[in-house]
């Protein structure tokens, strides 16, 4: 794909995917406890408690040295999103928006438990996260040419990454997950660049930059470091993989690790007093690999309510890519190997690994875009819209995989899950629930008709789907004007990029012309 044609088209591709995201936002924000601590955790920085946050409960917090809670969440998502948290602030236009956004009055007794700052500035902290997942798709937009990828097929993987698969309900959230996944990728991406520049030591640099700020937002990006060694220190010598250690790159990637690794044990210092002290330590379940590795990963890729092929079904096309990927670039699959590969040994194993009441394979949503990579080594230059019997299965498919992202959006799956133990519950007698409720909580993971799919199709079938847009047209009609916005990036992105694969088909045409007269 030459320069002329792919630019502009990752900005394009950016419109149109968060285009959509904002067109389709649901109506409920931030309904996790996980989300809710977040929030207040920017929001403590934003007004000058360090981090100290109002209890819930005791909730994913310990009570540092000075009395107050802190979440046990790394500060990379509350620092990046700390300047899109100050304008929604400044910008809010909820009445008292003020008192409601101001932490101060949930530290009071009685207070805590309930939801910090106004529906607003929760609706507006989810469209960070879309920014980021939508930028996540364009670097997967931008890397799938590297692999050979024709200008069709790079388009048609991106969108299949951004709408078929767990990007689209997830990616909106305001967990930690969408972030790091953003960050990991972004650093391989600066590694594959350092190959074509002249700058290489400057674009390892920003690779580390982004590797370790993954690290600042979630610890468990220690995982990934034989991921980053690999792609620092392995090279290849025609098919054949080689150690190359070269100094100033080990130099350049690590500088901000120290930095990011100085920021974390002393943020802990200042918090509990301990260098080592997280918060995590403090919680019930405490740090504990305690799961079969095998029932792990069966339930990370088997089970109706956590496989990860299930709620990204484009994902399935990864197991035929690992090999396309190797055969043709070595160093960049054996990093995604060992990325993917340890992020699912490490969470099969953890005692939570299912996660709470989420949607999907939250755990490892990180390694969503690199199982992207893969399918793209899958797809490769194949002509995958050359026949109407093709185009027609291919649409179908990609039908099928945003329906399914479609239903996670249609409702909240906490309230989903709720919902559905209340349920569940009322036919057990009273003294018996706190003793059942841990077993009926393992059926929507395990039995298909308790799934979360299924049971969203049930929610939305009796209720309607929760968008916002639905909301506004029967709550407040003046509020769809917005929505009008991205509309516009829709349209505009998309005939960006109408025109720019006309202009490569032209292109390509040409070039095939010429081939041909010079053969002959």
């Amino acid at each position: 794909m030459t320069d002329r044609v792919h630019g502009g088209m990752g900005a394009a591709m950016f419109a149109v995917v968060l285009g959509v995201f904002l067109f389709l936002s649901p109506a409920h924000f931030l309904t996790s406890p996980d989300e809710e601590l977040n929030l207040r955790t920017t929001l403590s920085l934003l007004q000058g408690y360090g981090g100290a946050i109002p209890s819930l409960e005791g909730f994913a917090s310990k009570t540092g040295k000075n009395g107050h809670e802190y979440a046990q969440y790394g500060l990379g998502l509350p620092l990046a999103s700390l300047p899109w948290c100050a304008l929604g602030v400044q910008i809010d236009p909820t009445a008292g928006a003020q008192e409601q956004n101001s932490l101060s009055r949930y530290f009071t007794p009685g207070a805590s438990m309930d939801p910090v700052g106004t529906k607003f500035l929760r609706g507006w902290m989810t469209i960070f996260t879309m920014i980021l997942s939508a930028w996540t798709v364009v670097l997967v937009f931008w890397i799938v040419p590297r692999l050979g990828l024709s200008l069709s097929n790079s388009l048609w993987i991106s969108f299949l990454l951004a709408f078929g698969c767990y990007t689209w309900p997830h990616g909106r959230t305001f967990f930690t997950e969408p972030l790091s996944a953003f960050c990991l990728l972004a650093a391989v991406g600066c590694f594959l660049k350092s190959r074509e520049s002249a700058r290489e030591n400057g674009w390892i640099l920003c690779a580390g930059i982004f590797w370790a700020y993954a690290v600042l937002t979630r610890l468990d990006s220690l995982i990934t470091a034989p991921a980053a060694a690999w792609l620092l220190c392995i090279g290849e010598s025609g098919k054949a993989c080689r150690l190359e250690v070269n100094f100033k790159r080990i130099a350049a990637f690590s500088l901000p690790w120290i930095v990011v690794l100085g920021i974390i044990i002393s943020y802990n210092y200042i918090r509990f007093g301990s260098m080592a002290a997280t918060g995590y330590e403090d919680q019930p379940e405490k740090i504990r690999f305690l799961t079969p590795l095998l029932a792990g990963l069966h339930g990370f890729l088997f089970t109706p309510g956590r496989s990860v092929f299930l709620y990204s079904p484009p994902l399935i096309l990864a197991i035929f890519g690992a090999g396309a990927l190797w055969r043709s670039d070595r160093r960049l699959a054996g990093g995604v190997f060992l990325l993917i590969a340890g992020y699912l040994a490490v969470m099969s194993k953890w005692q939570n690994w299912a996660g709470g009441y989420d949607w999907g394979p939250r755990h490892i949503y990180q390694i969503t875009p690199f199982l992207a990579l893969l399918a793209a080594a899958w797809m490769g230059k194949r002509s995958l819209f050359d026949a109407a019997w093709k185009r027609i299965g291919w649409m179908t498919f990609g039908a099928l995989s945003c329906f399914i992202q479609i239903l996670g959006l249609s409702a909240d799956s906490v309230f989903i899950i709720k919902w559905f133990l209340s349920r569940m519950l009322r036919s057990f007698p009273e003294n018996s629930l706190d003793a059942i409720t841990p077993y009926i909580l393992q059926m929507p993971i395990y039995l298909p008709q308790f799934s979360s799919p299924a049971l969203h199709w049930q929610w939305m079938i009796a209720h309607g789907p929760d968008f916002l847009i639905l909301q506004a047209a029967a709550e407040q009609q003046g509020l769809l004007l917005f929505f009008a916005i991205p509309l516009l990036m829709i349209v505009i992105g998309g005939v960006v990029l109408w025109r720019r694969c006309r202009k490569a088909s032209t292109f390509s045409t040409v070039e095939k012309e010429e081939s041909v007269r010079e053969s002959s």
